[in-house]
């Protein structure tokens, strides 16, 4: 550190009014009273100064976010990994993802206006399964081309149903991108979910129907 503030010694003069580099010298004072104490006192009245300048302070604040921010991206991360349903959490594809991706708009219940009841009005159906959910029901229902007889774009199909079910998402594409990067052979959980529990009430009302006969 001697030889550092030796070497700072030598070239301040450059940097004050007068040297060839004075025009930079709020940058020159910045990084040197980082590295070391500022030696400047007051000639008079009786303030007493600490060597903890505000520019320090605000180095300790913004080191001890740090723990924070990290935290928070792994944390945003994880609960999108949790959300698309992935069972892996790769560690750095999480910090990533918290610190890299923007922020999903989650799905909300629909506001009504107290003001206009007629023109906003509350769906009696509630979704309350996860947003990725609807949004894979969704895309399934606009493949089927079973509305409209397939002639209605998806970007007018989810607006509606997402009413239906009395939710809104600003972002359909986000949601149908987490469903494609899943690694499984079926892509589809909620899909298979439900042709799993659809087969295995029907297989159950069958069999109480032959205890019946």
């Amino acid at each position: 550190m001697k030889s550092l503030r030796k070497y700072l010694d030598r070239i301040k003069p450059q940097f004050e009014p007068g040297g060839r580099l004075h025009a930079f010298q709020s940058v020159f004072d910045g990084f040197e009273t980082f590295l070391f104490t500022p030696t400047t006192t007051s000639r008079s009245g009786v303030n007493i100064h600490d060597s903890l300048d505000s520019k320090r302070v605000m180095i300790i604040v913004v080191l001890a976010l740090v723990p924070c921010l990290l935290f928070g991206m792994y944390n945003v991360g994880y609960q999108h990994w949790l959300a698309i349903g992935e069972t892996q959490f790769p560690f750095w594809q999480l910090m990533a993802y918290g610190f890299l991706a923007p922020q999903v708009p989650p799905l909300i219940p629909i506001q009504t206006s107290t003001d206009n009841t007629n023109e906003n009005t509350a769906s009696p159906l509630q979704w309350t399964g996860n947003a990725i959910d609807l949004v894979e029901l969704i895309y399934g229902i606009n493949e089927m081309g079973c509305i409209n007889n397939g002639n209605m774009p998806l970007k007018q199909l989810a607006p509606l149903l997402y009413k239906i079910f009395g939710v809104e998402s600003k972002d359909c594409y986000r949601f149908y991108i987490d469903i494609k990067r899943r690694k499984n052979e079926s892509r589809t959980y909620f899909l298979d979910k439900m042709q799993e529990k659809l087969n295995e009430k029907m297989l159950r009302d069958e069999e109480m129907e032959r205890m019946r006969r």
